[in-house]
Formats: structure tokens, sequence, C-alpha cells
């Protein structure tokens, strides 16, 4: 049978051991019911308890410790069904409506008694959340006028100092941390973490606002409680640390596997203390200890990478730095900075090694086109030659190609293809072609064969660059559409009146293809859509690869699309 929070009972709680439940009592009795349940109660029950709590009950003073820990506020014969409840129906309590704040910490502090190992991590954060955000709700002087209203009834002096309320709820607090505390230590110790995490990212809102004063203080106990663990994971990564650093002579390959060993640790530390950073940014600080090993990390990146040369393995360790230490606001800026400057040299290498002698292979290409003038069409790492020009594969910025199938009255006539390709920027956007050239084929053979080596010459380069673009933040207009990193501004299609152009996010579109044009549509408006021509636009196949390979890795902005 599954367990539900809902049935949880207890046989006592602490309300129950209170000087007014013990004697049998309520706030408005006077000091001679006092005194008389107390020896009668005093026949049944423990002397000695009901004799401690007839000298509390009576002394003005000792009496206020007993007010606050009880229900302030609340009619007799509410509070005793309230107990009634808490046993029976312990989290009950929680859904209490117009209670005095005091009486239902009071209430939910008992409950905590009933939380064993079988409850499950969100309950209870959820829970705690609510317990925290109401003691923030107490408000002395509304618990000192409600002690007060209480003590007309029975004839005791009012509380005329709020030094003394203040001291006692001071000691509430101790003991509302203290009962939170018993449950967590109750559960298997992944509970133990997954609730103090879920309880602080809801409590700050991932770590952006600021928690209740009780989350502030569990957390800061938790810190204490676990600096013997985060100092025996701290001597396990540096050894780590210190083994990376031995096998460097032995080159990046025997460096690799060691960083899966340092990922395993650093993210049991990011377990143990991924509440603390929480907790810490939402107070504009950084965890200390944290902060230590997060640069102590990106120290050896940097090592790795500036006096080595080992590209994978610093940007796999910036990887882990990002992931484990996202919560430290300050450090995450340099590392995000490392991340951008080890991206380009990753493209950097990339061209590099696309300059090898099987690249060079692949993108060498030569046919003769033409049945009676026949001109030679070539395409080499020296650059494209044709109709007697020579064009610099380094200078082409934008491509178009595609086929037309012709056909006379039905019949088929042949396809023509066509190539086109530009080392002018404007030409890019549709304004000129005079630094490039298009050319028109009918050997489907040819168009293939040039098509694919010009694609590995210069379709990839122009397919990174588009990317760092679209990452800088500028924008792309392809037929009548205007890309953007985060999304695409298209035209509003009216029957009566002009266009207008609507900005949609990637995740509110779809795509396609359908008369030799690539076509973005919005998923809402069926009239909201553009398109590009793949044969006159230029770079329509390119932003199309882009796009497709986005929506497939699921990634929100384009510029995430070869990002590891």
């Amino acid at each position: 049978m599954s367990f539900t929070p809902d049935e949880a009972s207890l046989t006592t709680s602490s309300l129950h051991s209170n000087p007014f439940a013990v004697l049998g009592i309520t706030v408005r009795n006077d000091r001679r019911t006092i005194v008389e349940q107390a020896e009668q109660q005093s026949l049944l029950h423990d002397a000695d308890e009901c004799q401690r709590a007839r000298s509390m009950l009576t002394n003005p003073k000792n009496r206020v410790a007993a007010e606050m820990a009880w229900l302030p506020g609340v009619s007799p014969d509410r509070a005793n069904r309230l107990l009634d409840n808490l046993l029976s129906n312990t989290m009950s309590v929680r859904r209490e409506r117009n209670l005095p704040s005091l009486a239902h910490c009071n209430l939910m502090a008992a409950a905590f008694d009933a939380v064993s190992c079988e409850y499950a991590a969100d309950y209870l954060a959820e829970f705690i959340l609510e317990f925290a955000t109401q003691v923030d709700e107490c408000d002395l002087e509304q618990i000192t006028e409600q002690i007060n209203d209480d003590r007309v009834w029975s004839g005791f002096t009012s509380v005329m100092s709020g030094e003394l309320i203040e001291t006692e709820f001071y000691e509430r607090k101790r003991i509302y941390n203290g009962v939170i505390k018993d449950a967590l230590n109750r559960l298997p110790s992944e509970t133990l973490l997954e609730t103090l995490a879920i309880t602080v990212r809801y409590a700050t809102a991932e770590g952006h606002v600021a928690a209740p004063e009780l989350i502030n203080e569990l957390l800061d106990a938790y810190d204490i409680e676990i600096q013997s663990v985060l100092d025996k994971e701290d001597a396990n990564i540096q050894r780590v640390i210190l083994k990376i650093r031995e096998q460097i002579p032995d080159g990046e390959e025997s460096v690799l596997p060691l960083l899966n060993a340092l990922e395993k640790l650093t993210k049991n530390w990011d377990r143990f203390t991924r509440p603390i950073q929480l907790g810490s940014k939402a107070r504009g600080i950084d965890h200390e200890k944290s902060v230590q090993l997060a640069w102590s990390l990106r120290n050896l990146s940097l090592e790795l990478y500036n006096q080595h040369g080992m590209l994978d393995a610093a940007t796999r360790l910036t990887e882990i730095e990002l992931e484990v230490f996202s919560e430290l606001s300050q450090f995450i800026e340099k590392v995000k900075e490392d991340e951008a400057a080890l991206t380009e040299f990753h493209v950097e290498r990339v061209e590099e090694q696309m300059k090898n002698d099987e690249w060079n292979e692949s993108i060498t290409f030569s046919a003769v086109v033409g049945r009676v003038f026949k001109d030679k069409l070539s395409i080499s790492p020296s650059g494209i030659d044709w109709d007697g020009r020579h064009y610099s594969l380094d200078d082409i910025n934008a491509l178009r190609w595609g086929a037309v199938r012709n056909s006379v009255n039905g019949v088929p006539t042949g396809t023509t293809y066509t190539i086109g390709f530009t080392n002018s920027l404007s030409s890019a956007y549709g304004l000129n072609n005079s630094g490039g050239a298009v050319i028109t084929l009918k050997d489907e053979k040819v168009f293939n064969g040039f098509q694919n080596a010009l694609w590995r010459a210069v379709g990839i380069k122009l397919l990174i660059n588009m990317l760092k673009n679209l990452d800088d933040g500028e924008k792309i207009t392809i037929g009548s559409f205007i890309i953007d990193d985060a999304g695409v501004t298209l035209l509003k299609h009216k029957f009566f009146g002009s266009t207008e152009r609507v900005r949609v996010g990637w995740f509110d579109v779809v795509v396609s293809s359908s008369n030799g044009e690539f076509i973005i549509s919005s998923k809402h408006d069926k009239k909201t859509y553009s398109s590009a021509s793949y044969i006159n636009d230029w770079n329509t196949h390119i932003i199309e690869m882009i796009i497709r390979g986005a929506f497939e890795k699921g990634v929100r902005n384009l510029s995430d699309y070869l990002k590891d």
C-alpha cells in the first residue's frame, strides 16, 4: 500500500506537552482553576509534571513561554478541535485557514513530528516553505495583543515588555529550526539533499529573491554541519587535479579519462552545496568554499590550454565549471568568457583541419561544360575557375543553387540546374552580383559534383560564420523573412490592406518546402508566413540547414546549434 501524507497521524505532540494541555485548561482559566486542575491531574498523571505546569502558568512572567508555545488568539473550543485533528489527521494543519500566524506556526511545528522516510522530497519542500513563510508573517505586536486579550479573561497581568515577547519568539524560532532539522535527519540522505535543494530553489526563485529568515537560518546550520563532508570532497578533488597535472606529459588522451572522475566528484560537491550556493546568491554573496574550488578548476583549464594546447580537455573542464558553479555569478561571467574563447579556438581548429589533404581532395572537381562552346568549370583549394575568371574561396560569402524541370505542352524537355556564388556582401541581400557568377548546367552529374565540392569548400564555413553572426546579435534577411538568433520576422498577409511584419519565436513556427521555396510559417496564424527561393535567394539552403538542425536539437537559439 502506498503512503499518503494526508493519512499521517500522531499519538502525541509538542502541543500536547504544553502546560495548558497537561492540566487540561484553557488560556482563559483563572489562577484558582489552574491550582485545582493541577491537584486533580496530579492524582491521574505525573505529579511533578503537573506541579511544573502549575508553577509556570501561575507566574505571569514564566507564563509567557507557555502562551507563546500554545495557540494564542484561538478560542478554547477551536483549540481543542485543532489538537484532536493534529493527532488524527496530522497534515490537515497545513490546510487550516483564518488562524493567527503564531498559532498556525506552532501547529505546523508539531506536525513535523509525523515526517518519516516515506515522505517525498517535493511534498516536504512545499511544507517547509509554507512553514517558513508563516513564521515570517508573525507580528510581535499582534501576538502581544492576542496574549493580553486572553489574560483579561484569566485575570493575569498584561504583558507590558516587548523585549519579553521578542525573547520568547526567538526561542520559538530556534525550536522551529530544530523540528525541521529533526524531520530532515529522519530522511534517507538522497531525499534529505533533494528536499533541501527543492526548498531553497522554491524559496529563492532560483537564487533571485530573498528566502524567508527561517530557511536562511536552516541553511547556515546546514553549512556548518557539512564542513567535514566538504573538506573530504575537496581533498578528493584536489588529488584528481594533481593526478591530471602529473599526466600532462603523456598527452591529452591520458588526461581526458581523468576528467570523468573529476566531473563525478564535482557533481557530488554540487549535490551538497547547491542549496547553500542558491541561498548565498539570493543574499548577494557567493559560497566561499565553492568559489575557492571553482577557481582551482578554472586555473587548471587555463593551464591545460595556455601552456599545453589541450583544447578538448580545457573545453570539457569549462563545461563542468558552467554546470556545477552556475550560482556563482561573478565566477560564471569569467567562465563564459573562457567558453567563448574556446569555442572560437575550436572553430579555428576546424578550419585548419579542413585544409588537410583529405579535405583538399574532397573539394577538387573539374568538368567541361557545353556541347559547342566548351568552358572548363573547376574548383580546388586554390579557388574556382569559370568563364575565364578566377574566384578565391575565402572571398565567397553567399551561395544559391537549385533545379527546374522544363516541359512543353506537358512533355518533359529536361532539367536546368543553377549554381550561384558571390564574393560581394551586398549581393547576399539581393542588391547586385558584381563579385560572383551564376552558372547554368544541363548535366546532373556535373551539377552534383560541383555543388558537393562547393558546399565542402565554402558552405560549411558560411554556416559557421552565419551562426557566429547570429550569436553576436546580427539579423539576416533572406527572401521575405528576417532571421535573428531567437526568432524570425514574418509577413502577415491580409486580404485587404498591406502586409505587416510580425516577429515570432522559434518554438512558435513550422518550416516546409514547396515549389522551389523554403517556407517559415506561424504555428498559430496560417496567414503569417514568409519564404525564400532556393535558386534565386542567397544562402537559403544554409539557413534552412541551421533552422532544421536547431529544431532537431531542440535549442532555443539558432547559435546553440553547433554548441555542445
